[in-house]
């Protein structure tokens, strides 16, 4: 999918005779969400990418499917905007975990699917080459010098030109300057805030609990389908889409 929410199978079409803007899908409208406990803002828009939507070319290698599990695993111990570029690298060669070489359509499919579970993760396209960045969270302009390149590629023979190594210390993206600011509980606005939140917490902790235990049944089931000798694709599809949805409600997406 390009900026205009094209398909992203034919990269060459991006690139041939032309350099394609940064993409920047536009927002998706989603269902009302269930009250966040920790409240995240991307500096990105949300993506209306959606893998399950494509069709030409989009079967999933079970090497894929464990990187994105890995992907969501994250996301049940730390908050999206964490994400540096050494992480993005790394999973990105794990798609092809025999040369960490995967195709051009491979890492900027992931790089669409991170987008679409909350990272801000992008790809720009210039004179043939794709390169693909974790935006800074300092900044809400982008620009390869405050952007983190993790990854650039020939999308016409897929030769890797550079990776943001995983085995050196990885650029970390700022602080997490969208996290909800802290006020003093002694101030009469901080005590009532404090209120707040404890009341919504107890009013949405079980429904809460109830989705952590389906995303923890989910995820299990999930490693032991793709540990199978014979896994089945279809199953993994459907129990992946489930996890995703899971844990997508617990972020309050």
């Amino acid at each position: 999918m390009d900026a205009t929410g094209n398909n992203t199978n034919n990269l060459e079409y991006l690139v041939y005779d032309k350099d394609a803007t940064i993409v920047n899908p536009s927002t998706a409208t989603r269902p009302t969400p269930i009250q966040p406990i920790t409240t995240i803002v991307p500096v990105l828009d949300r993506t209306a990418y959606n893998e399950a939507e494509e069709t030409e070319g989009s079967e999933r290698t079970l090497d894929y499917v464990r990187v994105q599990l890995k992907t969501l695993q994250y996301l049940a111990s730390l908050p999206a905007d964490m994400l540096n570029g050494q992480q993005a690298c790394e999973w990105t060669q794990m798609i092809s975990p025999t040369n960490f070489k995967p195709t051009a359509q491979e890492a900027l499919r992931l790089c669409y699917y991170l987008r679409s579970q909350g990272f801000d993760t992008f790809a720009t396209f210039k004179r043939g080459y794709m390169r693909l960045y974790v935006a800074n969270q300092e900044s809400y302009t982008r620009n390869p010098r405050v952007d983190v390149l993790y990854w650039k590629q020939d999308v016409t023979t897929n030769d890797v030109s550079y990776q943001c190594s995983p085995r050196t210390p990885g650029l970390v993206v700022g602080g997490r300057r969208n996290a909800a600011p802290m006020i003093p509980l002694h101030s009469a606005e901080g005590q009532a805030l404090y209120d707040y939140y404890h009341q919504q917490q107890r009013q949405d902790q079980r429904t809460l609990d109830s989705l952590a235990t389906l995303a923890s049944a989910a995820e299990i089931r999930l490693q032991n389908l793709v540990a199978d000798e014979n896994p089945d694709l279809g199953e993994i599809e459907v129990t992946l889409m489930q996890l995703e949805e899971y844990r997508a409600r617990l972020r309050g997406d």
